[in-house]
């Protein structure tokens, strides 16, 4: 009888476990794992860029501006001039003239630029260099010193000479002092302040007879050549009438004038002398011919 009770008692601890885990155990939901959706997405690399601060160091040469120089002053409008050189109180000669000197250089590019002066009216003979001679056989000279306007000094001497009776300027030289105002942009700019001395003396200027003066309207030129950086210098005498070695003369008293015109032969005179002549030369030869043809015929028919 115990044996059925403890069979009993044994099946309903058994079913009681069993209900107890069915109760207990609790079936966890599934959980689906979502699918991983991996899209190809490109990488995006975002690159901060820095500005460029590369400092550049550069040399800066110093200012290498060349100053253009001013172009040479136009020359004033020429004056006319007249002076004398006396000698114990009687005149030896006297000048009357208008000048224009020009006067040709390089600048420093070597470009040949053109400048001049002129001989004012206020120009003054110059003693010391100004000479008469008591021998006709002797030079006579006369120097004019002057300034223009660029305040550049000159002086200008002409040298006459006297030859079989015929006196004429043989020598003319020109000195000036090289300034800035007046040769700018010169080529040797050490040579400014310098004075510059250029002369020729194989000229044949004012040409005429002893005891008469020259007298000429149009330029006398006188080519004194150049140096120093002077490529030429030029002297126009123009409106001109000149006299040397006059015998107690006076300032200002010329003897009986000359005119260069009528001093200059032309040369249609030799031309036309010389056709004239040939002309003659074919005539007479002609006529010797016909005369000779002539008598040989007459000599014929007397035979």
């Amino acid at each position: 009888m115990y044996t059925k009770w403890y069979f009993a008692i044994l099946l309903s601890i058994v079913l009681a476990v069993v209900s107890s885990q069915n109760t207990t155990t609790t079936a966890s939901p599934t959980t689906t794992a979502a699918p991983q959706t991996t899209s190809q997405i490109p990488t995006t690399t975002s690159t901060t860029i820095k500005p460029s601060t590369t400092i550049k160091t550069s040399t800066i040469e110093p200012s290498t501006t060349t100053t253009v120089a001013p172009p040479p002053p136009t020359p004033p409008k020429p004056e006319s001039w007249n002076g004398t050189v006396s000698d114990q109180n009687t005149t030896c000669i006297n000048v009357k003239f208008t000048v224009q000197i020009d006067v040709s250089y390089n600048n420093t590019n070597g470009t040949q630029l053109l400048t001049g002066f002129t001989v004012p009216s206020d120009a003054v003979v110059d003693p010391v260099n100004s000479y008469c001679s008591s021998n006709e056989t002797e030079p006579q000279a006369i120097a004019i010193s002057f300034k223009n306007e660029e305040h550049t000094s000159a002086n200008l001497t002409l040298v006459f000479n006297n030859t079989d009776k015929e006196v004429r300027v043989q020598k003319v030289e020109l000195s000036f002092n090289l300034t800035q105002e007046l040769f700018p942009g010169f080529h040797d700019p050490t040579l400014y302040g310098t004075i510059v001395t250029i002369s020729r003396n194989d000229l044949s200027l004012f040409k005429v007879g002893l005891a008469h003066s020259y007298v000429c309207s149009a330029s006398q030129t006188a080519d004194l050549g150049g140096q120093n950086g002077i490529n030429d210098v030029k002297i126009d005498f123009l409106d001109s009438q000149v006299e040397a070695y006059i015998h107690e003369g006076k300032p200002g008293q010329f003897d009986s004038a000359i005119d260069c015109k009528s001093t200059e032969i032309s040369d249609v005179v030799p031309i036309a002398v010389g056709a004239a002549l040939a002309g003659l030369v074919v005539i007479v030869l002609i006529a010797y011919f016909i005369g000779r043809r002539r008598s040989r015929r007459l000599a014929y028919q007397s035979v």
